[in-house]
């Protein structure tokens, strides 16, 4: 966000406050002479009124338009206007070359000099009017004469000098200084030959032209974009230049990065050595944030250039001494196997940080095979058919290759699909399998097959980087104030959808291209946002619980071992607890003290729970109970007064506790005459409630809130599937309570009243069933159905389908999904029963779904036998 704010706004909105009150000196000036020569970005734009207008139109700008940094200079700069004469500031831009210069301006501290070619009258008449609305005091500097305008309580600074006929504007005093100097020194940065060269080669009728010193950006990136070690940009070169043009959706840069031959530069170890297409998108995930590769015809040439470049640097001696702690031949086991590309791409992993994952292009499957096994520990995984071993060699790769590899030290690696993987992430590398085996790449990614359709189709070197991947990656090294603007306008910075950065290598110097491409009307699509390892298989149904605390979602799962886990909206694991046995059903999330923040309520067949969020007991739980639960525990909000009553069946007893975990007085159910076998519910219309209970015996239990029998029982029924869901009439004598039984069929119980049951498809019995949103929700067999009035469909997945399906509304549209274990599948429907973009995923568990961020996105949460929680997310 700050890098954009130097970058595009301050060129943008401060250039209005140029001013001054000093008349010209004798003795004109080239803009290039006040360029600080420490300047880490020169930008230059021939015609900034027009550069301007050009990208005020453009649907980029206005996608940015409203972010908070960009939204605080438009109204400073709408305070300012109000002091000019529109048609004499038009006028002063018209036409008028401009050049930025950021430079340091302090410790670890930024800031920018804008030059611009003077005008008398204009200076004189803004002046005036600055000096009408700002403190003003003046000084002179080195024969310049330097006004400061500023707010009197210093919230606003500005500096202008009019020296030389030219213009100088800065908020930094120093920076302003100097250029004043700079100006009087015998030294202009056109001097410098590298930089020179790249003036005389830029596009002078381009938007504006972008001069960039290498050897000065990391730093400059360390303040604004830190985005991890940025230090590898230095060895690339020496100086670049890119020419800019901006359309409607499209921003494109083009030029030249230098790297003298009598200077060490990693881009050398390209020279002489011929690109290649990529074909790392035939594994690289389409939801990947960023990938980077390296392509060459010949590797071992390759390798022979980057040594060369390693002495060249005088680190080949270390380079050596680091493979001498290898004990085995490297080349053979290595190289000799590479074929023509290795990269590196980004994946999310345990927990939902963000790993890389490396990749080599082989020449032969056996070979490669061959080759890596030798250097393998005895741990081996089959997954998915595919099998995954282990590097026991400390840092093979980046010891071999360099620092493009340093964060794979005994990485996971698999040898499949033309190419050898490592992660250093279990979870990681089965993820990418998953990808992989689903044709879940960007090889398969119809949108990234246009966007590249329009990139060069060879270089040596590629950077491509897409959202909202990117912007998950991101906002791990973001903090504070840029953490929070990216989170708020996370999905508007989404519609830049790709960028590519592109570099070609000749002689000395590399054509570099670099486009950026928005794209506002994206299909739904789904992505792996996070895998979270469970300490064993898990045993239940993920479910969402919401996060009091910043109203968002939580997942809590439990695991064979019946330990309860509970995990943040990003994968975050928040805490663990042992139970005593399986969960009974699902938990529910009760209000105990009345002051909005939410407990967990679950029973095992022993104990009845009560957790807070931080996974503790609260007070007075857990409670044994005095026989062996039957069926999940009913949570009961009379009225919604929170005053709970949490109602447990116990074999043949009905017991009823408060939340002080005391048996509650003035109950007086009667023992049944069968095992009670389902989760007790209530039900209210119109003011009248009745909660209801099923038995072993057929017998549904129609009872008041003291227990007692407010109905008789309806008798003769089969084992529900429960729950019951309410249609909802104007009365509760007339509501019907909906579920499906063994049989297929639909069971109508009125309350108080009468039995039905018929089939809803006599073709497809229900095999599980959902009443919502006026909708009758079934499977049967592969077949998942919709019957309603407005939009009636049906759809199939490639197994029976397994759990009952889950529905939701989200953004004011339907959708319907189901799990099938016989097919390892989760799908996704919409509203026409069209299945979503990039669905079915890989699944071999249930599921729960919503919005975990709240975020415009729908989660989707599933686990794999291995006992790997994944969750997905649909953009």
């Amino acid at each position: 966000m700050k890098l954009f704010q130097y970058w595009i706004l301050t060129l943008t909105s401060t250039l209005l406050l140029f001013s001054s009150c000093k008349k010209d000196a004798a003795t004109s000036a080239d803009l290039y002479s006040a360029v600080p020569k420490s300047s880490v970005l020169v930008l230059e734009s021939r015609s900034i009124g027009e550069a301007l207008n050009s990208i005020s139109q453009t649907s980029m700008y206005s996608q940015i338009d409203s972010l908070p940094p960009i939204l605080a200079f438009a109204e400073e700069l709408k305070s300012l206007k109000g002091n000019f004469d529109t048609d004499s500031v038009t006028d002063f831009l018209k036409k008028r070359p401009v050049i930025m210069a950021i430079a340091l301006s302090g410790a670890e501290k930024y800031g920018a000099l804008f030059i611009a070619l003077g005008n008398k009258d204009f200076e004189k008449s803004i002046g005036k009017r600055l000096s009408s609305v700002y403190k003003v005091s003046q000084k002179t500097y080195s024969e310049a004469e330097v006004y400061h305008f500023y707010k009197e309580d210093k919230s606003k600074n500005y500096y202008v000098s009019s020296y030389r006929n030219l213009l100088l504007f800065s908020t930094s005093s120093f920076l302003l200084e100097e250029g004043i100097r700079q100006v009087n020194s015998e030294f202009n940065i056109k001097q410098n030959l590298q930089f020179q060269k790249l003036y005389n080669t830029s596009n002078k009728k381009d938007l504006a032209n972008l001069y960039i010193n290498l050897k000065e950006l990391p730093e400059f990136l360390k303040t604004k974009l830190p985005l991890g070690n940025q230090q590898f940009i230095s060895r690339m070169g020496s100086w670049a230049e890119l020419d800019i043009q901006a359309y409607n959706k499209e921003l494109l840069m083009s030029g030249l990065i230098l790297f003298p031959e009598n200077e060490p530069y990693f881009l050398q170890s390209f020279q002489k050595v011929k690109a290649r297409e990529t074909e790392g998108q035939q594994i690289v995930p389409a939801a990947s944030g960023l990938w980077v590769s390296h392509t060459f015809a010949n590797a071992e040439q390759y390798y022979r250039n980057y040594l060369a470049y390693l002495e060249s640097a005088g680190r080949l001696r270390k380079h050596e001494q680091l493979l001498e702690k290898l004990d085995f031949d490297h080349n053979k086991h290595l190289l000799e196997w590479v074929d023509s590309e290795m990269g590196i791409f980004t994946t999310t992993g345990e927990g939902g940080r963000i790993n890389y994952v490396a990749y080599f292009k082989h020449r032969d499957e056996d070979d490669a095979r061959e080759a890596l096994d030798s250097l393998a520990t005895d741990f081996i995984e089959g997954y998915r058919g595919i099998i995954i071993k282990k590097l026991k060699a400390e840092n093979a790769l980046p010891r071999f290759y360099g620092p493009i590899f340093t964060d794979f030290h005994y990485p996971y690696f698999i040898v499949s699909n033309g190419f050898a993987l490592f992660a250093e992430d279990l979870s990681s590398m089965k993820g990418i399998i998953n990808d992989m085996v689903d044709g879940k790449t960007l090889g398969a990614d119809e949108e990234f097959k246009n966007f590249s359709a329009s990139l060069p189709s060879e270089s040596h070197i590629k950077i491509i980087a897409s959202s909202p991947g990117f912007l998950n990656y991101a906002s791990t090294s973001l903090e504070g104030g840029d953490a929070k603007i990216l989170e708020k306008n996370f999905d508007k910075l989404s519609n830049f959808r790709w960028a590519a950065l592109q570099i070609n290598v000749d002689d000395d110097a590399a054509l570099t291209n670099f486009y950026m491409l928005q794209s506002t009307q994206r299909k739904e699509r789904v992505a792996r946002l996070w895998n979270v390892e469970l300490q064993s298989d898990a045993a239940n149904t993920p479910q969402f619980l919401k996060n009091y605390t910043n109203a968002k979602y939580d997942v809590a799962v439990q695991d064979k071992d019946y330990r309860l886990y509970l995990i943040d909206y990003s994968g975050k694991l928040l805490w663990t607890k042992n139970l005593d046995g399986p969960i009974m059903g699902n938990i529910t999330q009760i209000d105990i003290y009345k002051n909005n923040k939410l407990q967990m309520v679950l029973n095992t067949r022993e104990t009845l729970y009560v957790i807070d969020r931080l996974g503790r007991d609260v007070e007075n739980f857990p409670v044994k109970l005095k026989e062996p639960a039957t069926a999940p525990v009913g949570v009961f909000n009379y009225d919604m007064a929170r005053n709970y009553r949490l109602v447990v069946p116990c074999g043949k007893n009905l017991k009823n506790y408060g939340v002080d975990g005391k048996e509650v007085k003035g109950w007086n159910f009667k023992a049944s005459k069968h095992e009670l076998i389902t989760q007790p519910q209530h039900f209210t219309v119109s003011k009248k409630d009745v909660i209801v209970v099923l038995n072993d015996g057929g017998q549904l239990l129609q009872l008041n809130r003291r227990g007692e029998q407010r109905f008789e029982p309806v008798e003769g029924l089969p084992k529900l599937q429960i729950p019951f869901f309410l249609k909802e009439r104007e009365s509760l004598a007339k509501s019907e309570m909906l579920a499906n039984g063994p049989d297929g069929k639909l069971y109508s119980i009125i309350p108080g009243g009468t039995a039905d049951n018929l089939y809803l498809d006599e073709e497809n019995p229900a095999d599980y069933f959902i009443y919502f949103d006026e909708k009758y929700v079934f499977s049967h067999d592969e077949k998942l159905i919709i019957k309603s009035d407005n939009q009636p469909w049906s759809a199939e997945l490639d197994g029976d389908i397994s759990t009952r399906p889950k529905v939701m509304i989200f953004g004011n549209e339907f959708y319907a999904a189901a799990f099938s274990k016989s097919a390892d599948e989760i799908r996704l429907f919409n509203k026409k029963g069209e299945l979503v973009e990039g669905f079915p995923v890989y699944a071999q568990g249930p599921f729960d779904m919503g919005s975990l961020k709240q975020d415009g996105a729908i989660n989707i949460v599933t686990y794999t036998e291995d006992g790997t929680l994944v969750c997905y997310r649909v953009n």
